[in-house]
């Protein structure tokens, strides 16, 4: 049986290569040098023991003793004779909670509490080892209970405030549900403590920015995340590595892809030279599934079969299934959807899931409802919907009840209730914008305006949701998404909206970029010179060389020059970043047209609460009707 290979630079083998060649060093020292070679080339714990003649601890403990320190943790021959240094278990269950090494953090545990210490710092750590020990095998429930009670013992209480806010996370516990209350209170507990407060609590803050991905906070996860990866100075410590791969996901799935693929290659090469190999097959599967979305599909197969040997050598845990499930997007976004579907259920344990997190599961289930709807087999995609419908416990308006919300669409278009799915795949979309979502927003409008092209008397609904797709998709470098709306609208034989249909005059443009500005036509009247039935002229030229409808709807598709516009993935940054969360959900259905009434009905609410949202977005942006709103919005 193979084991994990230990990493082991060209310069490290060299060295032992000679030291378990001497016949001049002590026996003990040669025979060391020989074991670590053997591990190097994968040989199994047990095979090296046998071979060496010591006990199989002896060989676990020079393992994790040269991944820790290397050539000096051996004491190397040209130095001193004295008696190697012995590092203590505390330092050698780091080590294996470093490399994600189960069965070293659970027989280090177990001997650490038969031990029976006295001492309190040391009894948490073991409790905090054990926790993460759960966390890595799903066994969420397992890993609260370790939380909860090392909360208990009024120790390193940020470690299992972390701890328990993570394992709720993830699993959902099966007690009502993922908290996602305690989450945002642990990121604000953090995020409140000073820069001095901060260092000290670093590995907790990693920990903490995970939870709040595990329950679909990616701008809290970001954010936390961030302060971990640059706070931690140029040395990359193994805490600032774990913060990283979390903060390339949360960049990921936000959409912003520029700033994920410039990070992940830096947070690849330090998880390397710390040999974390779960956290570097983590960030390789986020760099496939980025390969993806930018197009390059030739990529995409090499990086899955990469990821799955790198899998093989990394000790099982829920890290080495959760960058299997990053190749198994990877494959489905380049259209590889039963490819996807068989990594996605060896990676992830079996039909239900087991080994991912509850979040990630939904989205699971939106792979193998679409690979089954591919094939034509609508049973087979159904019975992977009622699955995911009989998920519990995901945090209600995050980011996996969008993929649910994306599941049911889907379903419902492939039973010819196209109309009905493309409202369900719209409300997925304001679901996903209100978490910063934005690539799952374009996702959802991509499905939206694919389900509507059926629709032969109105194509206009269909046009407008594929055309808002692919702009966004574009601003995002989603390459393949943007691809894919293009491709829908070709096959009816229409084409997207904003591609001017004729030439615009020199005046034309004039009152376009007064239209971008959210003017009227007295006030662009007064600009020009002209009057408001000349302008009111232009505006229907204007209207008609963009073909569109109305002229809320010119923001959406002009840049401020009057060129044709690849809208702001942010939807302008000072627009986004002072409104809520749902307030940013009502002004971008208003500014896509929505009325009142229909804004209503997507989110679930009354008619007048959408009034008192408007009047509150008016307020904070300073302007006085929906198509200044539509123009900051898209500017």
């Amino acid at each position: 049986m193979r084991a994990p290979a230990l990493p082991v630079s060209v310069e490290q083998r060299f060295e032992l290569t000679r030291m378990a060649g001497s016949g001049q060093l002590p026996h003990r020292l040669v025979i060391q040098a020989s074991a670590l070679l053997m591990a190097a080339d994968g040989e199994a714990t047990e095979q090296i023991a046998q071979i060496c003649e010591v006990h199989p601890d002896t060989v676990r403990r020079w393992r994790a003793r040269f991944a820790r320190c290397g050539l000096d943790g051996m004491g190397v021959a040209a130095q001193s004779q004295a008696p190697l240094p012995v590092q203590s278990d505390a330092t050698l269950l780091q080590a294996a909670v470093l490399r994600g090494d189960v069965r070293e953090i659970r027989n280090l545990v177990d001997a650490g509490l038969l031990a029976g210490t006295d001492d309190s710092p040391s009894k948490a750590q073991l409790l905090a080892a054990r926790s993460y020990a759960h966390i890595l095998t799903s066994d969420f429930v397992a890993a609260y209970d370790d939380a909860r009670t090392g909360l208990e013992m009024d120790c390193q209480r940020s470690l299992f405030l972390a701890l328990a806010a993570w394992s709720s996370g993830m699993g959902g516990l099966e007690r009502g549900g993922s908290d996602t209350a305690t989450v945002e209170s642990v990121v604000a507990t953090i995020l409140g403590h000073s820069d001095a407060e901060f260092l000290s609590d670093r590995w907790p803050a990693a920990l903490t920015a995970e939870a709040a991905m595990s329950v679909g906070r990616l701008d809290l996860a970001e954010t936390v995340a961030r302060r971990v990866w640059l706070g931690s100075g140029t040395n990359d410590p193994p805490e600032a590595v774990f913060a990283g791969q979390t903060l390339v996901r949360a960049l990921l799935f936000q959409g912003r892809l520029d700033e994920a693929d410039a990070l992940a290659p830096q947070v690849e090469q330090a998880s390397q030279r710390h040999g974390l190999l779960a956290l570097q097959l983590v960030v390789r599967g986020s760099l496939a599934y980025l390969d993806a979305l930018r197009g390059r599909d030739s990529l995409v197969r090499s990086a899955a079969a990469s990821i799955d040997a790198l899998a093989a050598q990394c000790p099982p845990s829920y890290l080495v299934a959760g960058a299997m499930v990053l190749a198994a997007y990877a494959l489905a976004t380049a259209q590889h959807a039963q490819l996807a579907a068989d990594v996605l259920l060896r990676g992830a344990g079996g039909p239900q899931l087991p080994n991912i997190q509850l979040v990630d599961r939904a989205y699971g289930y939106e792979l193998l409802v679409t690979a089954e709807l591919s094939l034509g087999d609508l049973m087979a995609a159904r019975q992977w919907g009622d699955m995911a419908a009989a998920l519990t416990g995901l945090p209600r308006e995050g980011m996996a009840a969008a993929a649910i919300g994306r599941i049911r669409a889907r379903l419902a278009v492939a039973d010819g209730e196209v109309v009905a799915g493309a409202v369900l795949a719209d409300q997925a979309a304001v679901i996903a914008l209100g978490n910063a979502g934005h690539l799952d927003e374009t996702r959802a409008r991509l499905l939206a305006g694919s389900a509507l092209l059926g629709d032969a008397d109105d194509t206009w609904p269909a046009r407008l949701a594929l055309s808002s797709a692919r702009d966004q998709a574009t601003l995002l470098g989603a390459t393949s998404l943007a691809v894919l709306a293009r491709r829908d609208l070709r096959s009816i034989g229409l084409r997207l909206i904003g591609v001017p249909q004729a030439p615009m005059t020199a005046r034309e443009r004039e009152v376009a970029e007064l239209l971008l500005t959210g003017a009227s036509n007295i006030r662009i009247a007064a600009t020009l010179t002209v009057s408001p039935r000349t302008v009111q002229s232009h505006v229907a030229r204007v209207l008609k060389a963009l073909d569109l409808s109305s002229r809320a709807e010119v923001p959406h598709v002009l840049h401020p020059d009057g060129e044709v516009l690849h809208a702001d993935g942010h939807r302008g940054s000072t627009v986004w970043l002072c409104l809520t969360p749902r307030q940013r959900q009502v002004a971008d259905l208003v500014s896509r047209g929505y009325t009142n009434d229909g804004a209503a009905r997507t989110l679930h609410v009354s008619t007048k609460t959408i009034e008192k949202h408007l009047g509150d977005i008016y307020r904070r942006l300073e302007i006085d009707s929906r198509t200044a709103l539509a123009a900051r919005w898209s500017g």
